[in-house]
């Protein structure tokens, strides 16, 4: 079973991310089948942020050590356990759910690819040492490669690329963008929108400086 929750922030996302999560690994999925409990390796959670992963986790642990130290607290979960297993599952079964949320693939969309990635390193060409990039090392990365870009074509004599670095600075100043960041930016905002560069319409030679002239600026 998937479950995928799209809400604003402050909405219960997390609440209801972690209620599904202990439902699961306590038998309470009915889409399951039989009312067994699920190991918490088969359960995965993932999220956008570590910060946002880390507190599901936190969550996790918060609500299955009050069911197991102080059950008057979760009332509801007690009777669907009662009403599913017929009975409260044993202290020592908690205490071995407990143990294993460390171990739970709940974590980043990154993590989860990272995770992926390195179990089949060989399959897919990988050094299984590789790393995830920092979101700043990524940022200068595409910056060195978009400043490639641009030099490469101001040596092939790319007239509107002359002209453009002719208006513009080549790299920005402090608050100021460069060209170099335009085309970042503009990288990122056709990323976002899943546009591919190779399958963009090429702008007619005569537009083509004032067009990017305004993306880059925008």
């Amino acid at each position: 079973m998937s479950v995928v929750v799209l809400a604003s922030a402050g909405t219960g996302k997390t609440w209801t991310l972690v209620d599904a999560w202990v439902r699961a690994a306590l038998g309470l999925d009915v889409e399951l089948g039989p009312p067994e409990l699920v190991a918490p390796d088969r359960l995965c959670a993932i999220t956008f942020t570590e910060k946002a992963a880390a507190e599901m986790r936190s969550r996790v642990e918060q609500r299955l050590t009050a069911l197991r130290f102080t059950p008057d607290d979760e009332p509801a979960l007690c009777a669907a356990l009662i009403a599913r297993h017929g009975a409260m599952p044993s202290t020592s079964v908690l205490d071995g759910v407990r143990r294993a949320v460390g171990r739970a693939p709940i974590g980043t969309f990154h993590a989860l690819c990272g995770r992926l990635l390195r179990e089949h390193a060989i399959a897919a060409h990988l050094d299984p040492s590789f790393r995830i990039l920092e979101p700043d090392e990524e940022q200068r990365m595409l910056v060195e490669i978009a400043e490639g870009v641009v030099l490469d074509a101001l040596a092939g004599n790319d007239v509107n690329v002359a002209d453009l670095v002719a208006r513009l600075p080549l790299r920005g100043l402090f608050e100021q963008r460069g060209f170099v960041e335009g085309l970042v930016g503009l990288w990122g905002s056709f990323a976002e929108r899943g546009y591919d560069a190779a399958t963009l319409p090429t702008a007619q030679p005569s537009s083509t400086v004032a067009d990017a002239l305004l993306l880059v600026r925008a």
